[in-house]
């Protein structure tokens, strides 16, 4: 008697040692898809946005979290809504601009990468024909459209729209003590096309880099704030 209740401790404890070696190999596996999986779509651990009305993220915050060693990897971005036109007789349309690193697009924003000027062309991988692309937005301000407003600020045509070579948008004025001072139009070359084709992003949108919209919109500041951990 004494013999077969010792085996069943044995047994009930080696079940238990079992099932909490499987939770525990199934818990290290979720942890390594959740992993891959942020790493496949580019998914940052931690994303710092301002709260509702209040005022937005102040630079020197990016620069202590560049200090920080628990911060592997970040992507500042800014958004403003302007008035855009691609013909200087148009009254324009109110389109957002994203300010982003180009730099890091890739790995923190691969859905709005600029595109190949056709329909569906996609540039090849970042030591090519994307790499090239974006170094003309970090050499001298521009815009890249997404499919929304191309549509937008370009009549359809048979065989496709193609981005305007220039748009215009309309900058805030300088701050200045004259109260004369106003808001002005500046041209912009339109260096492609950004983000997914037709029919799947529903927001007008403008593509830059984001050094170069703090430039022409005046802020130091940060509306958004990427983290890799």
């Amino acid at each position: 008697q004494w013999g077969r209740q010792l085996a069943a401790l044995l047994t009930i404890a080696v079940g238990l040692a079992l099932a909490g070696a499987v939770g525990w190999i199934n818990e290290s596996a979720m942890a390594r898809f959740e992993s891959a999986a942020r790493a496949s779509v580019a998914q940052a651990d931690l994303e710092l946005r301002p709260s509702p009305g209040g005022a937005p993220l102040q630079r020197e915050l990016m620069q202590r979290l560049a200090d920080d060693s628990a911060v592997a990897d970040m992507a500042p971005g800014l958004q403003a809504l302007l008035r855009v036109r691609a013909r200087d007789d148009a009254t324009g349309h109110g389109l957002r601009l994203l300010g982003l690193d180009l730099l890091q697009l890739p790995r923190f924003h691969p859905q709005w990468l600029p595109r190949g000027n056709g329909p569906g062309d996609m540039p090849g991988d970042m030591p090519g024909s994307l790499a090239g692309g974006l170094s003309r937005g970090l050499e001298a301000p521009g815009v890249w459209l997404n499919e929304a407003a191309l549509r937008l600020l370009q009549p359809p045509q048979p065989d496709g729209a193609s981005p305007p070579a220039e748009v215009a948008l309309l900058l805030p004025a300088a701050p200045s003590s004259n109260p004369a001072s106003a808001a002005q139009w500046q041209r912009l070359p339109v260096l492609g096309r950004f983000g997914p084709p037709v029919g799947e992003d529903a927001q007008p949108a403008l593509l830059m880099d984001i050094a170069w919209a703090q430039q022409l919109l005046q802020r130091r500041d940060l509306d958004q704030l990427m983290l890799r951990l």
